[in-house]
């Protein structure tokens, strides 16, 4: 058997043992494949976290709503910021449908401040038991934005958890209803056009119903004023029957 002449041998071992390594654009390029999985990798975690947030803002959001819904019905239901009730059941003078008419009748929502502002927060009822806390939804109605509760009102409260801001106002979605009638109940032909106020009296309002737009956002406790460039968490129609 004829034997392999000995530069042959040498270059045959040369290749082997240069194929045991990797070269350095080769280390690049495997360690900027592996950066650019690891990133891919965390935007999804971060979009699958932000949609989880967003979720439980939005289920929250729906919570303060059916609650806002609630005390439109039972006005009563309605503290000043150190907790008392604002219209006690045993001195109401008028329907309950009156009193939130004549909170809203000129709230038209064209601008911020043109609202009816509500905060709704969970309230702790055994502050003083951390093992099994007792937590109660309750709503402050502010005379205006500059009356709304400060972190100290809050905290008097013992507040626990996330603040709302809520701003009601009547719905545009009652733009061209014929709202007013005469003190003999007749209709008048004036329609409600958006940016307009009720009538005076919910007695002359002709409608067995009221519309409103109820907004929810984050409230910003212990803020000397809130942001009107946030956007709604929720923004939906409430509807109030007479």
């Amino acid at each position: 058997m004829k034997a392999f002449p000995q530069n042959i041998l040498k270059m045959a071992l040369l290749r082997r043992r240069s194929r045991k390594g990797f070269s350095l654009v080769e280390v690049l390029l495997a360690l900027a494949v592996l950066g650019l999985a690891i990133l891919t990798i965390v935007g999804l975690l971060n979009a699958a976290f932000e949609s989880v947030s967003q979720n439980l803002q939005t289920s929250q959001a729906l919570n303060v709503y059916s609650r806002v819904d609630r005390a439109m019905q039972n006005i009563s239901e309605f503290t000043d910021s150190s907790g008392s009730t604002k219209y006690p059941q045993t001195s109401l003078e008028k329907t309950q449908f009156e009193y939130v008419y004549d909170l809203v009748r000129s709230k038209t929502g064209q601008s911020w401040s043109d609202a009816l502002f509500l905060v709704c927060y969970n309230r702790r009822l055994n502050p003083d038991d951390e093992q099994a806390p007792q937590l109660a939804m309750q709503i402050i109605l502010a005379d205006s934005e500059g009356d709304l509760p400060t972190k100290s009102d809050l905290d008097s409260l013992d507040f626990e958890g996330n603040v709302y801001l809520v701003r009601v106002f009547i719905s545009p979605q009652l733009s061209g209803q014929r709202t007013t009638m005469d003190s003999n109940g007749e209709m008048l032909n004036t329609t409600y056009s958006v940016g307009g106020s009720l009538p005076a009296s919910a007695d002359t309002y002709a409608l067995a119903y009221l519309p409103l737009t109820v907004e929810i956002y984050p409230y910003s406790v212990g803020a000397s004023q809130q942001s009107e460039s946030q956007i709604p968490i929720l923004s939906q129609m409430l509807v109030v029957p007479r």
